[in-house]
């Protein structure tokens, strides 16, 4: 009867099984087991695979291998799948090698992200950022290195890294984020049945339709609301559908923000509760955005907070 390894015994074997495979079918590889910061004060232990000649390392998020393990994943093909992500990682072009580099292409590879403020406060104090008035959001600026099918790789800007000022970098992200994710604003149903969920459309009424507002990767798309005339637009469609240009917006996530029109049959204390039932069970903590639930007023033309 075979014996379920713990997880540093899973860890270690990984490593040790990586190299030999890796090297053994020509790649000169060095693994180094470390822990780095995500989101939301939240560290993720990597294993991060350092190949001689290229600059790409990519890191593998080895707690998330060992819980496929747990659920009764076959070890030899979990070091399968740990290979196969690897080489498509090493197939990737080259990112710039240097800080020369990077800043030839600097304006057209930077974009913002909305995060969390509070549970931020000490990233914030190390990079720029803005904040968002009204709302329990900040700002931040990263440079893409690439962006496929399979995601994005990005840095952020730490303070005093490029010279440029806090305003001088909002300025060159908001001309270039809006290029580099085009905004999406589709109903919760249409979003799901794209992904190859169960078409829910008919057995929702009109007046709780939920709609996802996001970009067209899904990746850090609940930072679309900065976009201009994105939160004046979403209004004006919704006044179309429902005689009213107010809305509500539920933080789902920083990939996406879900919103309801006020004509909802749900109150405002259930509309907060999803919010935080969500967020507790659903999505992951270094994904999440807020707890609060925002409503758009249209007189206004600005978010805010609802108080419940």
């Amino acid at each position: 009867m075979s014996t379920t390894m713990n997880f540093n015994d899973f860890k270690n074997k990984v490593m040790e099984d990586l190299t030999c495979r890796l090297r053994s079918e020509g790649f000169p590889v060095q693994l180094i087991s470390c822990t780095l910061p995500v989101n939301n004060g939240i560290l993720e232990e990597k294993i991060e695979i350092r190949c001689i000649g290229r600059n790409i390392s990519p890191c593998v998020p080895i707690r998330t291998f060992y819980s496929i393990y747990m659920h009764g994943e076959n070890y030899d093909a979990i070091i399968d799948k740990i290979v196969s992500f690897i080489k498509d990682n090493f197939k990737k072009p080259e990112f710039p090698a240097n800080k020369q580099k990077i800043e030839e292409n600097f304006e057209r590879n930077i974009y913002f992200r909305l995060i969390n403020a509070d549970l931020n406060k000490e990233l914030l104090s190390q990079v720029p950022h803005r904040m968002i008035d009204g709302l329990d959001l900040a700002v931040t600026y990263r440079i893409r290195l690439n962006l496929d099918d399979d995601g994005a790789a990005s840095f952020i800007i730490k303070n005093n890294e490029y010279g440029y000022s806090e305003e001088e970098l909002y300025r060159m992200a908001m001309k270039n984020t809006p290029i580099i994710y085009e905004t999406m604003f589709v109903s919760l149903c249409d979003f799901l049945v794209a992904r190859g969920y169960i078409d829910v459309s008919g057995i929702i009424d009109n007046e709780n339709i939920l709609y996802v507002l996001t970009n067209k990767h899904d990746i850090d798309g609940a930072a679309v609301i900065l976009y201009p005339g994105c939160l004046e637009r979403v209004s004006k469609k919704m006044e179309d559908i429902y005689g009213t240009g107010d809305f509500y917006m539920l933080p789902s996530s920083i990939h996406e923000m879900m919103i309801s029109t006020c004509q909802t049959n749900f109150t405002e204390r259930e509309l907060a509760d999803f919010v935080c039932s969500a967020n507790r069970l659903v999505v992951s903590e270094r994904e999440r955005l807020s707890n609060n639930l925002y409503r758009y007023r249209k007189s206004t033309g600005k978010l805010e907070i609802v108080r419940v």
